[in-house]
């Protein structure tokens, strides 16, 4: 059986982690969706998500957008290569429902997928 967990080693939890994806990224942008990445020295990839409470006023919401993010990598991750990423959402983000969100970051993580088999 295959692991599809979301365990802690696959989350960005500290600030200093999240510095380090801003410092120098790859970054690729759709429609209110971010995605910065950046190479890690581990061999599996993990994730962070920032929703400022500015762009998106309901928690609701939020939570929602963050579910999704976290599903579609949980489901995914063994397709990622050994990247640090943190998602970024915008205002406009608010309105997608959840197949969008979905589309959307499947397109942005191939943009990443692609990168990261030319240049390392």
């Amino acid at each position: 059986m295959k692991k599809f967990n979301f365990s802690k080693k696959f989350r960005l939890l500290k600030n200093f982690q999240f510095s380090s994806v801003f410092k120098d990224p790859v970054y690729f942008f759709l429609k209110g969706i971010i995605i910065f990445g950046k190479k890690n020295k581990f061999s599996y990839p993990r994730l962070g998500i920032i929703i400022p409470k500015k762009e998106i006023k309901l928690s609701s919401n939020r939570n929602r957008i963050k579910r999704v993010i976290r599903e579609y990598f949980r489901l995914n991750k063994k397709d990622f290569p050994p990247m640090d990423f943190v998602v970024f959402i915008k205002r406009i983000a608010s309105d997608f429902n959840n197949e969008k969100i979905f589309f959307i970051l499947k397109k942005l993580w191939i943009f990443h997928l692609c990168f990261f088999q030319i240049y390392y």
